[in-house]
């Protein structure tokens, strides 16, 4: 079922209106206050305020949808990473115990346990310079940082989403990085509303 929000919502959780400015940008001004709101993605420009929309207002469910979304772009990216790296399994590891927590076949210290063990130091033997690996090894670490506390929700996946634009973007080298970045800002809009829909 579709996750959905109200002008209402919006505005309870944003007094200051910064939220309820960008929502009539991205949904037009054809609601009323209580009317429910499909949430949708309408460029890729509007995941980040798509992610702390499902942070702030959409309660217990959207922040698991944001934790989802942020391991499907951190695995997304992982390879970069996995390539320089291909015996620290960590980032991978801390992606399937935080997937399996989220479903129930994990225990909560399990998932800390895998969470502390990425970010317990960077990868070993890292190399001056090597900013894609890095944010790949790093959108990993933050996917796995769980943060259910209402009103916290939208932070880690919003982390996810830059730092894999940086992996994507530092990995295609001078000539493409804004083709680069296009393509992984397009593929994280497409798989947020893939999400949404469900």
């Amino acid at each position: 079922m579709p996750i959905t929000i109200t002008i209402a919502a919006v505005r309870a959780a944003d007094p200051l209106g910064y939220g309820l400015d960008r929502l009539w940008k991205v949904v037009g001004y054809r609601y009323v206050e209580d009317e429910p709101i499909a949430l949708y993605v309408p460029s890729p420009d509007d995941v980040d305020y798509v992610l702390w929309l499902l942070g702030r207002v959409c309660g217990e469910e959207g922040r698991w949808l944001g934790q989802r979304f942020a391991c499907d772009v951190a695995e997304h990216v992982l390879p970069i990473f996995e390539r320089q790296y291909p015996g620290d399994s960590r980032p991978r590891m801390a992606i399937e115990t935080t997937r399996a927590w989220m479903e129930g076949a994990a225990t909560d210290e399990e998932q800390q346990a895998a969470e502390a063990a990425v970010w317990k130091r960077a990868p070993e033997g890292w190399r001056e310079g090597e900013v894609d690996a890095l944010s790949a090894w790093a959108a990993a670490a933050w996917a796995a940082t769980v943060t259910p506390e209402a009103g916290l929700g939208f932070v880690a996946p919003r982390v996810v989403v830059s730092r894999a634009v940086t992996a994507v973007r530092e990995k295609a080298g001078p000539w493409l990085k804004a083709r680069a970045e296009k393509k992984e800002r397009r593929w994280q809009m497409d798989r947020l509303n893939e999400l949404l829909k469900e």
